[in-house]
């Protein structure tokens, strides 16, 4: 070690979940003592758990607990920390907080606070890049006081538009991520969007200041990682392709970009490191890039450690955090990095969130009862990373993120086929997922051809929901199956109705995920059935048990599927993911279906807060209107009138919180005219 380093012993991780346990277990492999800190509402969350000691710092939102400063400093005083590692998002790149975290006489685990303004203000670091010849994408910066009125803001959007047109793209200026990201393709979505964005980047980064830039629809989403030390010694750890995103939140990521143009992997990171060496950035970093066939344009910079840190990890052989420790102590890069670092092999990260797909990507909240790998031999072959245990609740007032699943393999190819099979056998219960949505885009043919862009997902996503409509279907027979014959030792015990002779059972209904499904089966023998769903037969082979799993073959394929019961209901995980499952009674199914009548109470469907009311009682609104906007997990979701109508009453103020299925608005629905 360096004589100037100074050692750190106790380190105070200001964040939560995954990242903050992924922080603890380097730090504990460093034999450093680790401090946790907690709100209300995570008082027994993962992280506090594994930690030496946890303080709490104030209530569930985040206003009040993460984005504390005050509360953190006052926590690293009681516990004697040396250092604060920030994690990503919340304080991580607030140059004040690291101004703070210094004062206090204790190490940031980061960049300097001068680095952090110039690389985290989009607007400066933009000008570094023109200065130093890197393209960039044109935009400007608004400042929240005039997001939604300034008429000076208003002419710069115009002079914007004028010079490089619709569609443009709103982003939070003081983080990243998705969080206030809007897309706005006229004049008449801009109001709304400033103002929805400035909120939301107001609430999970602490600032509403904006960028706005124009937005290159048809490209890769490529970032390289830097590195840089005290010693102004900067390089670079390779690239990775993101482009895989919904609501520009990256769900898939790669290390290396795969497929670039010859000679762009190289002039990217060449100039992410001049970029890196003009800023004297002095810790792990990204820089992220937009990439059209042979030509790249200079994003932006985080002046953090990424959510998908852990692919470039796994083609390096390097630990990123530990990195970050030995930088803040003091360390070199000569001291700490191989003269030439190598990229061996290839990395891919899912991420698996708590949300629902087909709803808009609408989170899901409650209590996580089912969290494992039914094939404990893939927990040594893949790396996972969580923040939680079967058991947790998830809640609305924090990221939908459950876990991130990484592996790794000589090629590409093998790593697609490793990460399909780890992810098809994790079973989840509780929560709903985008754990189908990631299956499906590891076996799309865009993917496995490196055919992606920034707009993949959006694009592929009614060819996705028609396959995931077959899926559906494949799956209720295995689920189905597993059901009625899984849990049991005997098959001819399983259900009444059935014998040698293979009499039919009468037609049973599942809602699997929400999709109503009929399901008849037919056992033949003791190792084949028939499957009849609607007007469909298959015959399912080599039916068998192993472990908690049935497994089968049909349509030349072998699938499986295992049944859970938890507290929240009834869960089935397949090889098609994970699904939730409700027998459904055919008569009051029926019922329910019948007439098709618009209830007239608008309730909320997720937990949340209510951050904006866009009528009035006495209102009269269209179909399609939005009513009001509830924010849930970070992201805002808007509430639409599903019909004309008038608003007879406004059940809900704004900053209340509400929980799923409470009254928001009645609305008086207009009378249809008959024929």
């Amino acid at each position: 070690m360096a004589s100037s380093a100074r050692k750190i012993r106790t380190l105070l991780i200001a964040n939560r979940g995954e990242i903050a346990c992924r922080i603890v277990k380097t730090a504990r492999s460093m034999g450093l003592k680790t401090v946790a800190v907690y709100s209300e509402a995570d008082k027994d969350a993962l992280h506090v758990a594994l930690a030496d000691s946890a303080y709490k710092i104030g209530k569930a939102e985040t206003a009040e607990s993460y984005l504390n400063s005050a509360a953190i400093l006052k926590a690293a005083g009681r516990a004697k920390a040396d250092a604060v590692h920030p994690g990503y998002g919340f304080l991580s790149e607030n140059a004040s907080f690291a101004e703070a975290v210094k004062k206090a006489g204790l190490h940031f685990i980061g960049p300097s606070p001068k680095a952090i303004r110039l690389c985290g203000d989009k607007l400066a670091s933009k000008a570094l890049a023109r200065r130093l010849s890197i393209p960039t994408v044109p935009g400007i910066e608004v400042k929240a006081a005039g997001c939604a009125s300034s008429k000076a803001q208003h002419r710069m959007i115009d002079a914007l538009v004028k010079r490089a047109g619709f569609p443009i793209l709103i982003k939070s200026a003081a983080g990243g991520g998705g969080r206030g990201m809007r897309i706005v393709r006229s004049y008449k979505e801009l109001d709304e969007a400033l103002s929805g964005a400035a909120r939301e980047a107001q609430t999970f980064f602490g600032s509403a200041d904006l960028f706005i830039e124009k937005l290159v629809e048809k490209a890769r989403h490529v970032e390289v990682q830097i590195i840089g030390d005290r010693r102004r010694n900067v390089t670079h750890l390779f690239d990775r392709d993101c482009s895989l995103q919904r609501n520009y939140q990256k769900i898939i990521e790669e290390a290396p970009a795969p497929a670039l143009q010859k000679g762009v992997s190289e002039a990217m990171r060449s100039a992410a490191v001049r970029l890196a060496s003009a800023a004297a950035y002095d810790s792990v970093g990204t820089v992220e890039f937009l990439v059209e066939d042979d030509r790249f344009y200079f994003l932006e910079v985080n002046s953090r450690l990424q959510v998908e840190h852990t692919v470039t990890e796994a083609v390096t052989a390097l630990d990123l955090v530990e990195l970050q420790i030995r930088i803040a102590e003091g360390r070199s890069l000569p001291e700490l990095l191989p003269e030439n670092p190598q990229c061996s092999g290839h990395a891919i990260e899912v991420r698996l969130c708590a949300e629902m797909p087909e709803l808009g990507y609408r989170p899901s909240t409650g209590l996580l009862h089912t969290l494992e790998f039914l094939e404990p031999s893939l927990l040594k072959e893949t790396r996972f990373d969580t923040g939680y245990r079967a058991g947790d609740r998830l809640t609305h007032y924090y990221d939908s993120l459950i876990a991130k699943l990484i592996v790794s393999a000589d090629t590409r190819q093998a790593a697609i086929s490793k990460a399909i099979g780890a992810l098809s056998n994790l079973a989840v219960g509780g929560v709903r997922t985008n754990q189908r949505l990631l299956l499906e885009l590891l076996h799309s043919s865009h993917f496995a051809a490196s055919q992606m862009t920034t707009g993949t997902v959006e694009e592929l996503r009614s060819g996705l929901n028609n396959h995931k409509a077959a899926a559906f279907l494949s799956a209720a027979k295995v689920i189905a199956s597993s059901i009625y014959v899984g849990s049991r030792d005997d098959i001819w015990d399983s259900a009444s109705g059935y014998g040698i002779s293979g009499s039919c059972l009468n037609q049973r209904k599942f809602i699997v995920s929400g999709e109503t499904i009929p399901i008849k089966l037919r056992f033949l023998d003791s190792a084949r059935m028939e499957i009849i769903a609607g007007n469909k037969k298959y015959r399912a082979l080599n039916w068998r048990r192993e472990g908690v799993k049935v497994i089968m073959t049909f349509e030349g394929c072998v699938h499986w599927a295992a049944f859970f019961e938890g507290r929240c209901g009834s869960w089935a995980a397949s090889s098609f993911g994970s699904f939730e499952i409700a027998e459904v009674d055919g008569a009051a199914l029926r019922q329910s279906n019948e007439g098709g009548a618009l209830s007239p109470v608008l309730t909320s469907a997720l937990p949340g807060k209510v951050v904006r009311i866009r009528t009035r009682k006495g209102a009269a609104v269209k179909e399609g209107q939005a009513l009001m906007v509830i924010e849930s997990m970070k992201m805002e979701h808007p509430i639409s009138a599903p019909g004309d109508a008038m608003v007879e009453k406004i059940s809900v103020a704004e900053g209340e919180s509400i929980e799923a299925g409470e009254p928001l608005i009645t609305l008086s629905f207009k009378e249809q005219s008959s024929d």
